[in-house]
């Protein structure tokens, strides 16, 4: 976000609006608008920051907002037609900000071509992600939504391992090949320190993807 002053910010896909608060302390605004298709997190938000403005309803509410910066932050993984939400936010927005996981490694690639996996997210029934990506097709859809990458960043998936009993019994109950190879790994890679295992994760893991776009 380097040299981008927003005076009015829109987080669309709010959910709490505990990242909203975030941002807009950063930028030193109170002009701060959260939209989410949520009527829970919306009354949540209402209470926790009444300094701001939530809005429930879906992508159609930004036809009539007018920002400077507009955030989607964890939101696109979860929507059908990306490259449509993102034109129908390029009337509304100055800058687009996005952070979108990368939930595709090699591995992952390498089954979808040989039809031993579905293209829909190993995330779908837990968090309700569609598809999975990798960079180049996240890329190719911010240029068919006709956006202009300024600025990228990767950050590393996970920074280190939480691997407690609960989440130890949780990855243990799921079904599937793909979902017992990656408890499997976290089994044996959690036995070595973090430092070495940490570049073998990508082969079950991916990177969040940080990227600042303008139209």
């Amino acid at each position: 976000m380097e040299g981008v002053r927003p005076k009015r910010i829109l987080d669309f896909g709010c959910g709490l609006g505990d990242a909203l608060d975030i941002l807009a302390k950063h930028f030193q605004v109170t002009d701060a608008i959260g939209i989410d298709i949520s009527s829970t997190m919306i009354a949540y938000a209402k209470k926790e920051y009444p300094e701001y403005t939530f809005i429930h309803g879906s992508i159609e509410k930004l036809k009539n907002i007018r920002v400077d910066l507009a955030i989607f932050f964890d939101v696109l993984e979860h929507l059908e037609d990306i490259p449509g939400i993102l034109k129908l936010a390029k009337n509304s927005a100055n800058y687009i900000g996005i952070k979108i996981p990368l939930e595709k490694p090699w591995l992952v690639s390498i089954l979808n071509s040989l039809h031993l996996k579905e293209r829909k997210s190993r995330l779908y029934n837990s968090e309700g992600h569609l598809y999975e990506f990798n960079r180049s097709e996240v890329e190719a859809i911010l240029k068919q939504a006709g956006l202009k990458i300024l600025k990228t960043k990767t950050d590393f998936l996970p920074k280190e391992i939480h691997f407690s009993a609960y989440v130890k019994n949780r990855m243990k109950a799921k079904s599937g090949c793909l979902a017992r190879l990656k408890y499997y790994a976290y089994v044996a890679l959690s036995k070595f320190p973090y430092r070495i295992t940490r570049p073998l994760f990508w082969v079950v893991s991916g990177v969040n993807f940080f990227i600042l776009c303008k139209f």
